[in-house]
């Protein structure tokens, strides 16, 4: 009993994760948890379970999703349904002699699961251009035998390199994961490629889609559950049209625009040409998984077993652009401020205006919460009332039904955006927040202290969650952490980075240390060489019909960042008299403090 009791509490968990408004109060809408079409269960065995005692208005399931939403007639019939089918073990229709036992949960509303569910049998993004059959049996076979080879006993005109989800080579340049280019002043050889490309390249350039000859070549190989992450190759550093050889296995492709979400099969010896919008503004990613699951006959899934899976990306490398003195050009000589009118005045310049300008953007790139930021909210009180100070676009305002959210921000553009989902949210100062004193049950501040520049506003910022917090609430802190690399493990910031190759971009201002120290400009996706320093932002907009149009000369903005060293946040919050630290621990990259108000 007990460990079913578990098991159940495990389900919960990963379905408040995925975002689903579970309910602790009984309602007609119930989430069956294992019981989806991506669990080998279909719509059908579940009809036949619930129509023999109880009447269902929708069953609502997806190949992607492990779980089905199901809307009955009334509570009472889903009260009975949870009650009796709470552990109930079911075959799968599509896998002998496999089951699945179902874990039922109250909504606080119907979930469409196929909102953005987009078949692999519908169009590609517009610009992809997938070529199946492009080489023989022969080809393909000859091809993997060399590489093989190569990867083996890799040859000095190559990089091998084992990443952590593929191992890879590079031939004609070295492509530096992290700022995603190549040195142009470092070709590997005078060879370029290997002999045994010629016959493929002659064959790619016989075609109209690919105009230039390629001289940059990363082999990829992926054993079975590897994949990439989501991603569009550099623009600033790469040509119109990126071309990828499959060789080996069969595999799905993910590609995302704004809220539209496509896959489609990729097939050994297919080539792919991303071009147009499908190459600037589809990301394109390959799960990391063993199987992937597409849409089969008679209401049945069909599971495609992944194998070792080589891929060829050819890329036209761009011009030398000298980017750091570019970075340099377009900043003034920022330096650490030494009283309060210039905390304000740097704060406005390099926090506040930079996320008016940027609201749109990085609210389509900050839209998935944190699980232990959820988990922080769904352990608190039913009916809690929480203020999220610095809330952004929002995130975390909608992810709990059980308790009410209330948001603030100095962002006018992303306290609008929070509008536009219906949050309440209002704009204000988180040192100064306008609600009297022990208002809110808990608070939330995630991402927001290390925005402030010196260490007495961030001392008083917490003093300001106390004060609006109620005695005995709880109030969880997140700051950017100086340790991306912790216990041996890195953090998603510098996933798929180089660090060795990639150093910290410095203005190249004249540093007078007597009258302030000047800020470095970070080079993203590197580990940090200095706590106080200015993070670029590079605006990607996606309102112009040209696709290169949004990356000729896209604008840069510059966000002030102080990241924390390992116990300076419990040091600041030792200084906040009547509370106590209940928990403090390290996630992803971030250091994170549960405080509790005295009571």
């Amino acid at each position: 009993m007990e460990k079913m009791f578990k098991k159940n509490q495990k389900a919960k968990k990963k379905l408040c994760n995925n975002g689903l408004p579970i309910s602790e109060v009984p309602s007609k809408f119930v989430v069956i948890a294992n019981g989806g079409l991506g669990n080998g269960i279909s719509v059908h065995q579940l009809t036949a379970i619930f129509e023999k005692h109880w009447v269902v208005e929708r069953t609502n399931t997806s190949i992607h999703c492990s779980y089905a939403c199901v809307a009955f007639d009334s509570v009472e019939s889903a009260v009975s349904a949870v009650t009796n089918l709470q552990g109930t073990v079911i075959k799968k229709r599509c896998e002998q002699n496999k089951t699945a036992v179902l874990y039922l949960f109250y909504l606080g509303k119907m979930v469409d699961l196929n909102k953005t569910e987009i078949s692999t049998n519908t169009t590609l993004p517009p610009g992809l251009i997938l070529c199946e059959e492009f080489l023989s049996q022969e080809e393909e076979s000859l091809l993997l035998t060399n590489i093989d080879s190569d990867f083996t006993s890799p040859p000095p005109t190559s990089i091998f390199e084992k990443l952590k989800h593929r191992t890879v080579l590079h031939y004609g340049y070295r492509f530096r994961y992290g700022s995603n280019d190549v040195d142009k002043n470092e070709p590997l050889s005078d060879h370029g490629f290997p002999n045994y490309i010629d016959g493929l390249l002659t064959k790619l350039l016989g075609l109209p889609h690919l105009k230039n000859k390629p001289d940059q070549l990363t082999i990829n190989k992926y054993a079975p559950g590897d994949g990439i992450a989501s991603h569009v190759d550099n623009p600033e550093a790469f040509g119109e049209v990126i071309t990828t050889i499959s060789l080996g296995s069969t595999v799905v492709m993910e590609m995302k625009f704004g809220d539209k979400v496509t896959d489609f099969v990729v097939n050994p010896r297919s080539a792919i040409f991303f071009t147009g919008d499908a190459r600037y503004k589809w990301t394109h990613c390959i799960k990391q998984k063993k199987t992937d699951i597409i849409a089969g006959t008679n209401d049945c899934r069909v599971t495609l077993q992944r194998g070792t899976r080589v891929s060829l990306t050819f890329r036209n490398t761009l011009a030398v652009q000298n980017h750091e003195i570019k970075l340099t050009n377009q900043l003034p000589d920022v330096k650490l401020p030494d009283n309060t009118t210039e905390a304000d005045s740097m704060e406005k310049q390099y926090v506040h205006s930079v996320y008016n300008d940027i609201a749109e953007h990085f609210s389509q790139t900050r839209d998935k919460p944190w699980p232990r930021v959820v988990e922080f909210l769904s352990n608190l009180d039913k009916h809690s009332t929480v203020l999220d100070v610095g809330c952004g676009s929002g995130r975390y305002l909608k992810v709990c039904k059980n308790i009410t959210m209330f948001g603030c921000d100095y962002s006018k553009s992303l306290t609008n955006i929070c509008h536009t989902k219906n949050s309440h949210v209002f704009i204000c100062d988180g040192l100064n927040i306008p609600t009297r004193t022990s208002c809110f049950d808990a608070c939330i501040c995630i991402a927001v202290l290390h925005h402030l520049s010196t260490e007495q506003r961030r001392i008083s910022a917490l003093q300001e969650l106390l004060r609006v917090t109620m005695p005995g609430g709880k109030i969880l802190v997140y700051v950017w952490a100086e340790e991306q690399n912790f216990r041996n493990k890195r953090s998603n910031y510098l996933k798929n980075a180089d660090t060795q190759n990639h150093e910290i971009v410095e203005s190249s201002v004249k540093k007078d240390h007597s009258s302030g120290l000047s800020l470095p400009i970070h080079k993203n996706r590197t580990n940090f060489k200095q706590q106080d320093m200015l993070v670029p932002w590079k605006l990607k907009k996606q309102t112009t019909e040209k696709p290169n149009d949004n990356f000729s000369n896209p604008p840069t903005f510059y966000r002030y960042y102080h990241v924390f060293k390992q116990l300076e946040l419990e040091r600041l919050c030792f200084q906040c008299p009547h509370c106590r630290i209940v928990e403090s621990y390290h996630d992803n990259g971030n250091w994170a403090v549960i405080l509790q108000k005295d009571s």
